[in-house]
Order: C-alpha cells, then sequence, then structure tokens
C-alpha cells in the first residue's frame, strides 16, 4: 500500500510540474516584450501622461490655473494657455474624478502620438501628447472623449480572431498535455528497473571476500595438518613406552 501511494504521489507530483511548465510556456508564447516608442516603453508614456495630468489641473487650485492661463498667454504659448482654459470652462460640468481610462500610443515617420482616457462621472476627456522625434519638441492637447463605434463586420471579425486564438491555444494545451500523460508508463518501466538493479546488486556475492577468504583457508591448511599428525605420533609413542605424553615433547617431524 505504501510503495501505491509513493508512485501516487510521484505522478502527482510529475503532473503538477508539467502543468506549470506548460503555464509558462504558454505565458511566454503568448505574451510579446512591451514596445518601446522612441526607446522609451509606452507603459513611461502612460504614466508620463498621467502624472502631467495630475499635477497640472487636478491638483491645483482654479485661481492658479487663471494665472496659469495669463501667463502662457504673455509668453506667447496659445497652445498651452488653450488646455487651461478649457479645462477650466469643462470642469464644473464633468463630475467626480474617476479614473484613468484607455490608453493609446503610435508612431509613424518619427511623430509620436500618446491619449490617456481620463473617466470622469459625467463624462470623459483626452489628454494627449503629439513628440516629435526629429524636432525634440511636444505638444499637449485635452478634449473631450469621443467614443468611436465599431461597424458590425469589425466587432464580429475581432471575435472571431479572438475565439480562434483561444480555441487554438486550448487544443495546442491540450495535445502537450495528452503528449506528457502518455509518457507516465515509462515511470512504471524506470521504476522497475531502478528497483531490479538494486536487487541485482544487492544478491551479487562478494567474490573478493570468497577469494580472500579461501586464500586465508589454503594457507591455514598445512599448519592444522602438521598439528594433527603430531598428536598421532604423540599417542603413539605414549603407548608404545608407557609413558605420558606429557614426559616428552615431539620438536620436528622429518617426511620421507
Amino acid at each position: 500500500m505504501g510503495k501505491k501511494i509513493k508512485v501516487f504521489v510521484r505522478r502527482v507530483s510529475l503532473l503538477a510540474v508539467c502543468m506549470m511548465f506548460l503555464s509558462c510556456s504558454v505565458m511566454t508564447v503568448f505574451a510579446a516584450d512591451e514596445q518601446t516608442y522612441g526607446g522609451v516603453p509606452a507603459s513611461e508614456w502612460q504614466k508620463q501622461l498621467q502624472d502631467i495630468f495630475l499635477e497640472s489641473f487636478t491638483a491645483v487650485e482654479p485661481a492658479t490655473l487663471l494665472d496659469a492661463v495669463d501667463f502662457y498667454r504673455e509668453q506667447g504659448m496659445d497652445s498651452v494657455a488653450d488646455i487651461y482654459e478649457f479645462w477650466i470652462n469643462e470642469q464644473p460640468s464633468l463630475g467626480e474624478y474617476v479614473g484613468f481610462g484607455e490608453f493609446t500610443i503610435n508612431e509613424n515617420e518619427g511623430v509620436i502620438d500618446a491619449i490617456q482616457v481620463i473617466d470622469f462621472e459625467n463624462e470623459k476627456l483626452e489628454f494627449e501628447i503629439v513628440t516629435n522625434e526629429a524636432t525634440k519638441t511636444s505638444d499637449f492637447f485635452l478634449r473631450q472623449h469621443v467614443e468611436v463605434k465599431q461597424s458590425l463586420s469589425e466587432v464580429m471579425a475581432r471575435a472571431g480572431m479572438n475565439t480562434l486564438m483561444g480555441v487554438g491555444t486550448v487544443f495546442v494545451v491540450l495535445a502537450l498535455m495528452i503528449i506528457l500523460i502518455s509518457l507516465f508508463k515509462y515511470v512504471n518501466v524506470i521504476e522497475k528497473a531502478m528497483t531490479q538493479k538494486k536487487e541485482d546488486k544487492t544478491e551479487t556475492p562478494d567474490f573478493v571476500e570468497q577469494i580472500s577468504q579461501r586464500e586465508s583457508a589454503e594457507q591455514n591448511a598445512p599448519a592444522v595438518a602438521d598439528t594433527e599428525l603430531i598428536a598421532v605420533i604423540a599417542a603413539a609413542i605414549a603407548a608404545a613406552t608407557g609413558d605420558d605424553t606429557d614426559s616428552f615433547v615431539v620438536r620436528s617431524i622429518k617426511r620421507r
């Protein structure tokens, strides 16, 4: 019973390892590296837009915003002044700030266009930065967000593509699982081979020890034979002379 439990535990452990390997493999195959724009990851562009909006708009007092409009007008930076004026005019109707929504970014001929959607209680805004890599200049825009409605054919095409990718992924994973499970039968073969090898090693006689014992017995054999011969001769002499075997000593034996 204990052996069966051990085999079961080994199989379950092997299955768990296989599942972890498959999960990591699938994630590696389908998770592409983050794309960079102008050498900067898309996530950094998104964070930059979000930080600028929070620090320059939501965290600034209305009086300061009005001063900012006048300042940028005087500096000839009308585009920035227009952004602040738009914010001042639209803020009362937006409602409470909710959070950041969808983020999109693309690059075309060295011009990077990043747009961050900002969710409010009543409507949404778009905060955009357009950066020209050649001139190293950036322009900001703040406007109302317009939902882009996709046609039915576009929706169906995207849904079909997502379904195809999902089903394909499932079939690939299932195929790999079937292959791995089919390899489980070799676990018993390997275990039996290892067990048999261990038993053969245990039952194999120690030939070195046997040879050593035999050589030792052969070396001691002449000494045992001489001792027995001396005892027989001493007994014969004692019987012939009538003396006790303790009264004489046999010191040597010469064979002819």
